[in-house]
């Protein structure tokens, strides 16, 4: 605090007042100065940090790209296709968890870096909470609540205009990230930060990481102070709950595994068609393993762990010693991830041939993978990059991650992270990805993710106050300064909004009736297409009962072919005993002609049973080719019986979703 803010600070207060303030503005720069020996000590240098954060920004930007170019096509199975035929394709998709992830870390890794000496040393831990919530609220939430605005006036009347194409609109407002349906009901969830326990992530889904980082702020303060910073071993009871955290985040995803035996609903139905079976298991996915703070405490947990490795001042030289290991862990590790990025996790239906039908090779991918291997490199990545020696491949390293270009880039991050929806959506809404998306040459989707960095010029209040360490590295700004800032990013915008107001209400969605109408019209398109649907009901109930129709007379035609067989086999039957009595007549005449002569009397008896014997062949013949007959008739009078009836329940499915319409 300068003097002239400490001054006008004092002025209102009493002699107590004056010595509380002269005290507190002591302690901070007895604190600081703390800090910066610590800091020049332990040889931490932070400047490569932005160009991790840089990397994971462009890893999470060409992840939603990629996804919402595959929402927009209109079928889906094309889309599997595509990404089981073209690798690249997949590749995107994948991008964003791993970026993700470094995210996570590095928000860990700066909260410890600035709470965890700050309570060691505070007089009064209250005060650092104070202030450390007080610099969070003040570099995210202006910003955020400006986007959330952004969203409410300008992206979600876009679905009401007719020039927006279709594809954008199939994108964007069905599910992710704008759903209409959680922004016209949830808008509170997205105020308070709790918009990540909705299904898919609510309104505006993209910030589902903000809400969990904010949830984190709020929680770490308050566990670092139960666990007594004042007293010996605190570094190392914070080290036992971080590894609490990742072992609790492990028994999480293993739990959800083994629940939903999700080896056997492999492929992912990512982007649908779903079914119930499907849906229900991207709810608990998203839900369970994606959107919450307990899966996400893992990366969190490791950011915490690598703060307190880097915190020590034996980490350069720990660094230096194990360089090699830690390097072939992290190379390793991110072999691994990359091989990853290359697989198509994603199908229609579940497939018992997916390779990710194998339980262990998916319990590895799914619980290992992203529950603990993941966030222990991007820690160790952190780590070589705040501590590690400047020479050989760490030299380079941090001088790759140090350049400008990064630095720039991290510095807007949080602006592209808050606008990259918007901006996509303006792009889809003018060129719809049909017209230059193509699964065989990914020349135009590098070229429309190279150019969208141009489109961002966020005004005042979307760029965030300057993040704030309490390390030695740069000093703490004071609540005066921000206050300042704050109020000239407000004005900047109000001068922005007022600029673009014109343009805005010229459109026909803002025209008063419009505004009106916009709540009626929606109700009357579900009407429209409920009626659609109780049409299309109607028909097919129509065509299934003329099926019914047809097969009922294809039934009776078959029983009438039954009794036809019945009356040939009863006459059959007849002949047959006609021709025992006959025999048996001829038996009885060969017995009347004892005064025969033997030899035409053994003659005569050799016909007569020649003669029966071919009866008795015939009517053997006759038999089987009677059981034969009989068996195919009723086979298909029993298949025509069990389609009839198939039939009558498709009937009644249908006449009762036309009665619940």
């Amino acid at each position: 605090m300068d003097q002239v803010g400490l001054k006008r600070t004092m002025q209102p207060c009493g002699e107590k007042g004056m010595a509380r303030l002269s005290f507190q503005a002591h302690s901070e720069h007895i604190h600081s100065a703390w800090r910066a020996k610590q800091a020049k000590a332990h040889h931490l240098d932070l400047r490569a940090l932005a160009g991790l954060r840089a990397l994971a920004c462009l890893g999470i930007l060409v992840g939603h790209l990629a996804y919402w170019v595959a929402a927009a096509h209109a079928d889906k199975h094309k889309v599997y296709a595509y990404f089981s035929a073209h690798a690249w394709t997949v590749v995107p998709l994948n991008a964003s968890e791993p970026a993700m992830d470094m995210f996570m870390v590095l928000t860990g890794f700066l909260a410890a870096l600035s709470l965890v000496p700050a309570l060691e040393v505070a007089a009064s831990p209250g005060a650092v909470m104070a202030r450390y919530y007080m610099r969070r609220v003040l570099r995210i939430v202006p910003a955020y609540y400006s986007a959330l605005a952004l969203v409410y006036l300008v992206a979600l009347p876009l679905q009401h205009l007719p020039r927006v194409s279709q594809e954008a609109k199939d994108a964007f407002f069905t599910e992710l990230p704008f759903a209409t349906d959680q922004c016209a009901r949830n808008l509170w969830a997205n105020i308070v930060f709790a918009h990540n326990a909705l299904p898919m992530g609510g309104c505006y889904s993209i910030t589902w990481s903000l809400a969990v980082q904010m949830q984190f702020y709020a929680v770490f303060p308050l566990l670092l102070v139960l666990l007594r910073p004042s007293t010996p071993g605190f570094r190392l009871r914070v080290a036992v709950a971080a590894a609490a955290a990742v072992a609790a985040s492990l028994a999480l995803r293993a739990r959800v595994f083994l629940a939903l035996r999700l080896w056997e609903r492999m492929p992912l139905a990512l982007l649908g068609p779903h079914t119930a079976a499907t849906r229900t298991t991207m709810d608990v996915l998203s839900q369970e393993t994606y959107l919450s703070l307990l899966p996400r405490g893992a990366a969190l947990a490791c950011g915490v762990l690598a703060a307190l490795v880097a915190g020590t001042p034996r980490c350069a030289a720990l660094a230096a010693r194990l360089r090699g290991p830690l390097l072939a862990a992290a190379c390793l590790v991110s072999a691994a991830v990359a091989g990853g990025l290359a697989e198509n996790r994603f199908g229609t239906l579940p497939d018992p041939c997916s390779k990710f039908a194998d339980p262990t090779l998916l319990g590895f991918g799914f619980v290992a993978m992203p529950g603990a291997l993941q966030p222990l490199a991007a820690s160790a990545l952190v780590v070589l990059a705040t501590c590690a020696p400047q020479q050989g491949v760490f030299a380079w390293l941090r001088a790759v991650l140090g350049s400008r270009a990064l630095a720039r880039l991290a510095n807007l991050s949080y602006s592209i992270f808050l606008l990259h929806p918007l901006v996509i959506l303006g792009v889809f809404a003018a060129f719809p990805p049909s017209a230059w998306f193509s699964a065989g040459n990914p020349l135009p989707f590098a070229g429309v993710f190279a150019s969208m960095p141009r489109g961002f010029r966020p005004p005042a209040l979307l760029r965030p106050l300057p993040p704030v360490l309490c390390t030695a590295t740069r000093p703490a700004p004071t609540v005066v300064h921000a206050s300042r800032r704050l109020r000239k990013n407000v004005f900047e915008t109000g001068r922005a909004v007022s600029a673009l107001a014109p343009a805005v209400l010229e459109s026909p969605s803002w025209a008063p009736g419009n505004l009106v109408r916009w709540p009626h019209d929606q109700t009357q398109r579900e009407l429209a297409t409920m009626r659609g649907h109780a049409r299309h009901l109607e028909d097919h109930v129509a065509a299934l009962q003329h099926g019914r129709e047809a097969m009922r007379a294809e039934l009776q035609s078959a029983h009438a072919q039954l009794r036809a067989a019945a009356a040939e086999r009863d006459t059959a039957r007849a002949e047959a005993a006609a021709a025992m009595s006959h025999a048996a007549a001829l038996q009885a005449d060969l017995r009347a002609t004892d005064r025969m002569d033997k030899a035409d009397l053994w003659c005569s008896y050799a016909r007569i049973r020649n003669e029966n014997q071919a009866l008795t062949d015939d009517l053997d013949a006759c038999r089987g080719q009677l059981r034969r007959t009989e068996s195919a008739l009723e086979a298909e009078a029993f298949e025509k019986m069990m389609a009839g009836r198939s039939a009558n329940q498709a009937l009644g499915l249908a006449i009762a979703l036309l009665h619940a319409v």
